[in-house]
């Protein structure tokens, strides 16, 4: 089981800050989304966890 974290790093304040976590059983999903990320081009974290609670304090 793979594990892809997202910052959204499109925010202007600090109070903008999200943070999402997804779990991915196969491969080319995760490899997928890296691919996403270095071009940045947008993906989708409709159906991901926001985990951004894990990093506020």
């Amino acid at each position: 089981m793979g594990v892809v974290d997202k910052n959204d790093e499109h925010y202007d304040n600090k109070d903008d800050f999200k943070h999402y976590r997804a779990f991915f059983d196969k491969p080319e999903i995760i490899i997928s989304y890296f691919e996403k990320y270095m071009n940045d081009k947008t993906i989708n974290v409709e159906k991901w966890l926001d985990v951004t609670e894990e990093f506020e304090e």
